[in-house]
């Protein structure tokens, strides 16, 4: 996640930090209107995509909610959207980010999922 506020100054930081939690704390809590702002990407496992349009640039975090405990958001990758060239070169990547927070889903003890830390720490 800290990869994403790399280059921002510290307010665009704290601003990009607070909107990010806003959502995906409503996300937890399933409050999130409209519901465009999360969108289901994979059914196996049930993966989640949760959406910001922020200044021009597009960021997505994938998520899970385990049926292990309903409750709570796994956060699985986060990243900034890379919109260059052309549209299937875009698919690709996004497909690439996917099957990262897949792989991390399958595999909690070795990737350490739903520990976000905090960027601005």
């Amino acid at each position: 996640m800290a990869a994403v506020f790399e280059g921002l100054t510290n307010i665009q930081k704290h601003a990009l930090y607070a909107e990010i939690s806003s959502v995906m704390q409503l996300a937890q809590e399933g409050g999130l209107t409209p519901q465009d702002e999360v969108k289901k990407i994979a059914q196996d496992p049930v993966l989640w995509e949760l959406r910001w349009n922020v200044d021009g640039k597009q960021y997505r975090l994938y998520h899970a909610e385990p049926s292990s405990d309903l409750s709570i958001l796994v956060s699985l990758r986060f990243h900034l959207k890379d919109t260059s060239g052309d549209p299937l070169s875009v698919t690709a990547r996004q497909n690439g980010e996917i099957q990262r927070a897949i792989l991390r889903y399958h595999d909690p003890d070795n990737t350490l999922w739903g520990n976000i830390e905090n960027p601005l720490a």
